[in-house]
């Protein structure tokens, strides 16, 4: 199912997906957390989906330790500080230096979230997500040409029978135009094959002028030799 921002919270994500149903769309953006697209994030790090807790960094050193309390739900993971302080990706990792060494503190949303704003910056998902912005003029004229956008009802029932009424006319609204369009269509179409034919004997004409031109080129100095039997066998 394609959505948009407002319906591909975390939450809504994780219940869909318990009905079986994979909700895609842009993560929201009122978490900041691990957001930097230049920087390494969570997802970046082997973690065990299960417990949470981190296997290894992104340059494959294991945690000193790491926990995970299910009260909080945060999973706090400290690094050994010589591997971190000589590492290369220091300046892009999340972990934070500490006193007694260096820390990571994550949610399995933040991990979440991190994921999938990785996967947003691939073309597969543009790709996949594209056909998402064609409803919008389907949503745009229901609201200017039936007033979805200011349903007169009140209560469930209601509503529900107002939007299926909408809809309905909206369907019988596009299948005219669709009427129309195909008229339209069938007689450019027609015109076109007409001009096409026109075409096509005006070049049948032109190629018979020349087998004619042709033809009586070949034709009279044979028609003379027949005349002059004479002059052929002196020559």
């Amino acid at each position: 199912m394609l959505a948009d921002t407002y319906y591909t919270g975390d939450e809504n994500v994780q219940h869909a997906q318990e009905h079986g149903i994979e909700l895609v769309g842009p993560a929201p953006s009122g978490s900041t957390e691990f957001h930097n697209s230049d920087q390494l994030n969570i997802d970046d790090f082997d973690i065990d989906e299960a417990t949470e807790e981190v296997i290894c960094c992104p340059a494959g050193h294991p945690p000193q330790s790491s926990v995970h309390d299910s009260q909080t739900g945060k999973t706090k993971t400290v690094m050994p500080q010589s591997a971190c302080s000589r590492c290369e990706f220091v300046e892009e990792c999340p972990v934070t230096k500490h006193s007694d060494g260096y820390r990571l503190e994550h949610t399995a949303k933040q991990r979440r979230l991190a994921g999938r704003r990785r996967e947003e910056a691939t073309e597969a998902f543009r790709d996949r997500y594209r056909v998402r912005s064609g409803i919008e003029g389907t949503n745009s004229g229901l609201k200017r040409r039936t007033g979805l956008g200011q349903l007169r009802v009140r209560g469930r029932p209601a509503v529900f029978n107002a939007i299926y009424l909408k809809i309905a006319g909206w369907n019988i609204l596009r299948a005219s135009v669709c009427a129309k369009m195909r008229q339209i269509v069938y007689a450019r179409a027609k015109q076109a094959a007409l001009r096409l034919d026109f075409v096509f004997l005006r070049i049948i004409i032109a190629v018979g002028s020349v087998c004619m031109s042709l033809k009586k080129c070949f034709c009279v100095p044979c028609r003379q030799v027949e005349k002059f039997p004479m002059l052929s066998k002196a020559a």
